[in-house]
């Protein structure tokens, strides 16, 4: 499969390739999601790239442990992703700025499950981003530089 992600304004944008049928869906309960809504994805063994041109680079918003760069649109301030500090770099990607329906179509939708991390030391949350999000492929200078 192929996600392609923006903006709302279309300044930054994300190419995903899975080999998922269906990509999981998560949602955290930090301070910071719940104020902006995403609803987060990623696939350890997909690549994702990232685009937009140095003079729309988004705002990269560090907080907490300090482990991953949220990724902000400075036009429009959609939230698109968050890249790991680490590298190789690891990204988990925002659902509704994708061109992949929400929620499956079917009978029974199966609950999108909320997860606090906030129990988490930096190094386990290096871990999980290693061992849980999709590897980048390309990232413009301008991110994850803190």
């Amino acid at each position: 499969m192929e996600l392609v992600g923006q903006c709302h304004c279309g300044a930054l944008s994300f190419q995903l390739v899975s080999a998922l049928e269906a990509l999981p869906q998560r949602i955290c309960n930090c301070s910071y999601c719940r104020r902006h809504g995403p609803l987060w994805t990623s696939d350890a063994q997909g690549r994702v790239s990232f685009s937009w041109a140095p003079e729309l680079a988004p705002i990269a918003y560090r907080f907490a442990h300090g482990t991953a760069d949220f990724l902000c649109c400075a036009r429009c301030g959609i939230l698109l992703a968050a890249v790991s500090i680490a590298e190789p770099h690891r990204a988990v990607l925002n659902l509704r700025c994708s061109n992949q329906p929400a929620k499956p179509d079917s009978p029974t939708p199966t609950p999108i499950p909320t997860m606090d991390y906030s129990k988490e030391s930096a190094t386990d949350r290096e871990q999980r981003h290693h061992a849980r999000w999709t590897p980048v492929a390309r990232l413009p200078d301008s991110a994850a530089a803190g």
